[in-house]
Formats: structure tokens, sequence, C-alpha cells
């Protein structure tokens, strides 16, 4: 047989390839990091890179395993990116030198390497052998397999380090219906799981939502990182608690699934509204908030992501007592509090990962540390220039690559004008139907949107699935597949571009469903944060 089953239902393969290899080095630091806290049960302190002095972490504390009184501990990472290379002494010869310094310091009494690199049994103890004769008091070596078995065997390691989900097979990991509640969330957030950077708020947010049964609100700007960070977190509950994992979209979604007789998980992706506070769906939540406090009683999570504008506005008409902790105890973290590091490696992993040419990147590399210490850097950003479609016409010069941080929504403006009328269109479809479209999409809404840029419905739709991926993205739920934004911004600038022209928004107010209306319209003179289309006078009769 090539498939197990433990105890508790989760499938493992016998011998799967887990490709280690792929994570990169500072993702399989981190990954070293979360293994010596989750797994060895010792808190771990972070070294910067070149500046660790041979520590790429470093325990603190004492070791609690076979030697209690040891001290002091060191972590090696050595990472490879070849697959299946076995790790040899000749391979650390530098840091057997900084071991040597390091046991003189009585920094080395416990001297860990940790590796993706496989590790022969001859190779460990010629390994060991040689760093405790430069005078290690006790080397210790955990290769590929070793870190493989934590990964299969660890949950909350899984949780601490989400990129794990993006490689290899889950269906190794899950159970059945865990690991079909997890595709559809991958199916949310396309390919920016395998970009991820694990940061301090996702750290928080991690040992928030695992040491209490209670609301996690995630607060941040657009384009923060807060869905990304909330799709992994719900991929890590379906994993970690084996519970039922639902992306809800609304007030009556909870309703709906909430079930108090099994654990539960509710993702709720901006909440109050995408661009916009959704005033008329507070009575909603207002009747749903002491179901929610009753479900937490029994074990259910629940996860809420807001602009933070939104919840600001959205506060004035919840009823907070019903769910007090929304008010009083709640845990806000804001994702866009990042340090230097983390939107160094965020830029760096969509570079990297993206599209762009090899010269494009040769040419903006001397840039990367000025644009990773720009205030108004976002992880959105970042993701765009890594993509030709956004970045590509752009000239990789300091004030243009600056400008193209300091002011990403008219880049994006601009981006969406320059596009061809059937292109305008199909994101028009989406903008027309309240951000979600179901696919196959319908030839009566093809053609309203086809209509508003002079097109023909057919070159529309063949124009929603050469934009899946860069503006638009085609997901899964529960009913079938979904066309939305790939991400929130593009409504926001698409809402620009059709207020700038009275013909569209005559054109958008003749073809848009009512729904639309309600959430993304206001009246010449209201002032609404975040409001997409402003109507003149001259056109209310469309409302009537």
């Amino acid at each position: 047989m090539s498939d197990l089953q433990d105890s508790s239902g989760i499938l493992l393969n016998a011998n799967p390839p887990y490709p280690l290899h792929l994570l990169g080095w500072k993702a399989f630091q981190d990954l070293c990091v979360s293994v010596a806290e989750e797994c060895l049960r010792r808190p771990v302190q972070n070294f910067l890179p070149g500046n660790d002095a041979g520590r790429d972490g470093a325990f603190l504390g004492r070791w609690e395993g076979e030697d209690p009184a040891a001290g002091e501990s060191t972590i090696q990472c050595k990472f490879t990116s070849k697959a299946q290379e076995n790790l040899t002494l000749s391979k650390l010869d530098e840091e057997l030198a900084k071991a040597a310094l390091l046991a003189a310091r009585g920094l080395a009494s416990d001297y860990i390497i940790l590796t993706n690199h496989p590790v022969t049994g001859a190779s460990e103890i010629l390994i060991k052998a040689a760093f405790e004769k430069v005078g290690v008091g006790r080397c210790r070596v955990f290769g590929y397999d070793y870190i493989v078995r934590q990964i299969k065997s660890s949950p909350r390691l899984r949780m601490m380090a989400p990129r794990l989900y993006g490689l290899g097979d889950l269906s190794d990991l899950l159970d059945a219906r865990a690991y079909e509640q997890t595709q559809l969330i991958l199916s949310s957030m396309g390919d920016d799981l395998q970009r991820l950077v694990v940061t301090d708020a996702h750290r928080r947010s991690v040992r928030a939502i695992s040491e209490h049964n209670l609301v996690l609100l995630l607060l941040g700007s657009p384009a923060a990182g807060k869905s990304t960070i909330g799709a992994s977190l719900a991929i890590g509950a379906a994993d970690i608690w084996q519970c039922q994992t639902i992306r809800a979209t609304s007030p009556e979604d909870i309703q709906r699934h909430l079930n108090p007789s099994i654990k539960q998980f509710f993702w709720i992706d901006d909440a109050w509204g995408n661009t916009q506070y959704q005033n008329q769906t507070a009575e909603a939540w207002n009747k749903t908030f002491p179901l929610m406090q009753g479900a937490m009683r029994k074990g259910t999570r629940f996860l809420i992501t807001s602009r933070d504008y939104i919840w600001n506005a959205a506060q004035r008409d919840l009823k907070l007592q019903a769910l007090p902790i929304l008010g009083k105890s709640q845990v806000v973290i804001n994702v866009q509090e990042l340090n230097l590091q983390e939107k160094a490696q965020i830029l760096y992993n969509h570079l990297k990962l993206g599209d762009q040419p090899l010269a494009f990147r040769k040419e903006v590399k001397i840039l990367l540390p000025e644009l990773a210490e720009l205030k108004e850097f976002l992880p959105e950003t970042a993701r765009r220039l890594g993509s030709k479609f956004f970045a590509g016409g752009i000239f990789p010069g300091r004030s243009t690559l600056t400008s193209f941080f300091k002011d990403p929504q008219e880049f994006l403006f601009q981006t969406i004008n320059n596009l061809a009328a059937d292109c305008r269109a199909a994101i028009a479809l989406i903008f027309m139907n309240g951000g979600n479209v179901r696919s196959p999409v319908s030839m009566e809404e093809l053609e309203s949107a086809a209509e508003a840029f002079g097109v023909t419905s057919g070159s529309v739709r063949v124009q929603i699935e050469a934009l899946n991926g860069s503006l638009l993205l085609l997901v899964r739920d529960e009913a079938g597949m979904v066309w939305r934004y790939k991400h929130p911004t593009i409504g926001d600038a698409f809402a620009q571009h059709v207020a700038g022209s009275p013909e569209l928004v005559e054109v958008y107010l003749r073809g848009a469903k009512p729904a639309s209306l309600i959430t993304e319209v206001v009246c010449a003179g209201v002032e609404i944060y975040g409001a997409p289309v402003v109507v003149p006078d001259s056109l209310h009769f469309l409302l009537e």
C-alpha cells in the first residue's frame, strides 16, 4: 500500500516527494524557526541574514530534551535549491569555522543543523564528530526526512508556515473533507500563496486565533494584505482543527451555515463592503451577532477582514453589545505595519516569481532597498511590479519606480484606461454585477457590458478568460465557478474610470442590477469615502 491513515483520519502518503527546495532560502529559514518552536519546543530568536555571526537562529532558554542541563544553542540552517542533494561535511566548512568561535563564546552548548538536504547515517556521524571536535557541546543534525515528518505530523507547524500548503499534494496532509474546503479557498488566492511572506502580523494572527474562540478582526488599508493572511489562516483552520471551514460573504451566509453541534471556522472577507460601507447590511449583522456569540461558546471561530475606514463607519450602526468582543476585547491586526525585512522579502518574492523579464529585474535590483523603505509600500503594489501586465511598460528608473509605489491607484487607473474596449467591457461585466458574476456568464449579462463599450458579446467572453490571473480571477465556491476581481482595488480603479465619463455613468446605471446600484452608487453632493459611482442630478431619473 502506498497510502496510510493515522488515528485522526489524515491520509499520509508513504513516500511523498515534498519539494522543500522550492521554498527559497528565507522561507526555509522561517520554516526552521517554526520547527524549533513548534516541534523542538524551544523559543527562538531569529537573526537577520548577513548579521548572524553564524547563528541563523538562536535558542533562548535551555534544551528540554535528553540533556536538561545544556546551555545556549545555535541553529544553523542549510538550504539547497537542488532536489535530493545529500549533505556532506565538505558543504559545512564555513559553518565549522564559525562554530568554533561560537563554542569559545559559550554559545554552542547545543549546535543544531536543520537542512533540506537528505542526510545519510555515515555523513551524520562525520558531521557530528567534526563539530564536537571544534568545541561544540553536542551537535544534532535534522535533515530532509526529519523536517518532512514534522510537516506531516504538525498542523500547527503548517499553519505557521502556510507556503507549505502550496507545495506537494495537499491530499497527503488533509482528510478528504478538509482537502475539498481548502481547494475552494486556494482558488480565491490564485498563485499568491506561493509568494506569501510570513510577517509578524501573520504570526500574531495565528497565535490569537489559536488561543481564543473569538472573532479575529484584521484591519488595514486597501492592498495591505488582509485577504491573503485571512485565506492562509482559513486553510490552516481546515487543517489544524479539522473543522468545517466556510468562506462566508454575508451575515445570511453565516446564519445559513452555522451549526452549533460541529466545529466550524468562518472566514468573512470585506465583511461590511468591498470599497465603501454598505450600511443596508447593518441590521442583518445585528441579528447575526447573538448567533455568533453562542457559537463561540461552542468553539466556533470567526475571522473577519475589513478596510479600516469601512470598519470605522460600520461601528456607528452595529450593535456591538451583542458581540462585545468586537467592541472591547477585539484582536486587531494592522497588517500594513511591516518591518523593513518583511517588505524586502515580499518585494523579492514577487519579482522572483513574477513574469518580468530578466533584463528588467537586473535593472531594478539596485533600487530594491530604496523601494522597500518607502512608507507607501504595499504588498499588492509589489505584486504588480513583478507582473508584465501591470509594469511591463514602465521605465525601470528611480523616479518612475518610486511613483509606482507612491501612487499605485493612478498607475492602475492608467492601466485600465489603456486597455482595449473589449477588455474594459470584461471588467465592466464584473463591476456592473456587484463584483461577482457566475460562470458561465449569461448572454444577457454579456450584452449589457458589451453595449456599454461598443463591442461584441463574443469578444467580451474571450477577454474575461484572457484577464484571468491579472485583473480578474475565476474562483470556486460551493455552487460552482465565479468571476471576481483579482484584487478589490481593481474595482476602485474601474469606478474612477467610469466616474470620469458622463456617458459611461449613464450606461452603467442603465445596465447595472438593482443590488449593485444599492452598494455602488451615491448621488452628487454626498461624500462617502470609497463610493465608486457618483450620479449627477441630470441622471437621477434612471434611479427611479
